[in-house]
């Protein structure tokens, strides 16, 4: 009777089995069929079509550039026109971008080669180029291969993560030689609704940096929120120095506030439901649709997520476990991964928040490691830098749970094998 009983105990565990199998497999077909048939914006096949390297002019007054160059910390619009492969798009806004890179540039007397970005409809509202609002123009400063941005955001969406796309890009200004640009989608409506069907939920860029504060959505001219008079240009000079160092980590105090904490939540540390308390993400919100409502959903995520509690209730545990198992691989220390705590996005979509990358031209262990051999022992399961794991919770919460840890290695293994191991890797570099 009890051998009777324990082969209707199996059966039924059996057929349980089969069923969740099944669903499972359903659903994970239905999720990428759900995304192929996302219908792709025009833009894809401009200036983000891949196995070339497109043509851009910047056309603009004399007199404009030259203010530009010259206020470039200001991170102020001007107007110009843009040609691209051939196509002009008129009275568009450019001004510098960066933060470290903007900063290296500016203290450096041999070049004026800043990162840029074009905002379509910064004067225009109706305008966009083929759907894409703006795009980043990254002039690859700390990359003598020009080719770490491009790789690292490649190993992003090979793994499935939300990435932005990226080409190269031969950019002139008024028809001068301006050497050759990484150009990169930036992350707004357009970007949402390539990669989700619709432009739903809520975005956040968090900073932790003064100098970043406010910089991605730029400033009209003259209007700048940081505008100081020319009599304290050296100061300004001495005092973004300062920053970058702090950035590179060359400063003795590492840390960006009190406790190692860096400023305004952008670490993701709950310190109680204040919303003022989280204003290096906030501050940031892409969308301008987004609400005090909608902050109280990020102080809850956050405050679950401190907890150890309903993760899954809060997050795309499988999608964050992916984004941090390439940043450890790509030793990615300009991000979340240091105590900067930045260069991310948040994405919240039905209360389910997503981490998706941004700024990694100081991948591949260009930031912060002192040489190759710190690089390579660059330790998985502790994989910050400047900081420490508890002050890292979207991280640490995260990998103390034995299942989802194992789910990080698996990833690790996954980029090894398919994208490294594959040859995929070679073919990037040889095209």
């Amino acid at each position: 009777m009890i051998k009777d009983k324990n082969i209707m105990r199996i059966s039924i565990i059996s057929m349980t089995l089969s069923v969740l199998f099944i669903i499972g497999y359903w659903l994970k077909v239905e999720g990428e069929d759900s995304l192929s048939s996302i219908s792709q914006p025009e833009y894809m096949d401009k200036i983000f079509q891949k196995g070339k390297v497109h043509e851009m002019d910047i056309q603009v007054d004399e007199k404009d550039w030259e203010y530009l160059l010259e206020n470039a910390i200001q991170k102020e619009y001007i107007m110009g026109d843009v040609v691209i492969d051939g196509e002009t798009f008129s009275c568009v806004g450019i001004r510098p971008k960066g933060n470290s890179s903007l900063t290296s540039v500016a203290n450096d007397s041999t070049t004026d080669r800043y990162s840029l970005k074009i905002d379509f409809h910064e004067y225009v509202k109706s305008q966009t180029y083929y759907g894409l609002e703006k795009v980043a123009l990254n002039n690859c400063i700390f990359d003598t291969t020009y080719m770490k941005e491009y790789l690292s955001y490649e190993m992003f969406e090979k793994m499935g993560i939300a990435t932005p796309a990226c080409s190269y890009v031969h950019m002139t200004i008024n028809g001068v030689d301006w050497g050759l640009y990484l150009a990169v989608e930036v992350m707004e409506e357009s970007f949402i609704e390539r990669y989700f069907g619709s432009a739903e939920g809520n975005l956040y860029k968090p900073e932790s940096t003064n100098l970043a504060k406010g910089g991605d959505k730029g400033n009209k001219r003259g209007m700048g929120p940081n505008f100081i008079p020319k009599d304290q240009e050296e100061m300004n000079k001495n005092e973004n120095l300062a920053l970058m160092k702090e950035e590179m980590g060359e400063n003795e105090n590492k840390n960006m506030g009190p406790n190692g904490m860096s400023r305004g939540g952008t670490n993701l540390v709950y310190t109680g439901d204040d919303l003022s308390n989280y204003s290096g993400i906030f501050d940031e919100a892409v969308f301008a649709t987004t609400t005090k409502k909608d902050y109280k959903k990020v102080v809850e995520m956050i405050k679950n997520l401190n907890e150890g509690t309903n993760l899954e209730e809060y997050l795309d545990v499988d999608e964050i476990l992916k984004y941090f198992a390439v940043n450890t691989f790509l030793v990615n220390l300009d991000s979340y991964a240091s105590n900067l705590k930045h260069n991310y996005y948040l994405y919240e979509r039905n209360g389910i928040f997503q981490i998706l990358p941004w700024d990694l031209n100081m991948s591949f262990a260009a930031f912060q490691m002192k040489d190759a051999q710190e690089a390579i022992n660059f330790p998985i399961d502790t994989p910050v830098n400047g900081d420490t794991m508890e002050n890292s919770p979207l991280l640490s919460k995260l990998l103390e749970v034995d299942e989802y840890k194992e789910r990080y290695y698996q990833y690790l293994r996954t980029l090894v094998t398919e994208y490294i191991e594959s040859g995929e890797y070679e073919d990037s570099l040889s095209q």
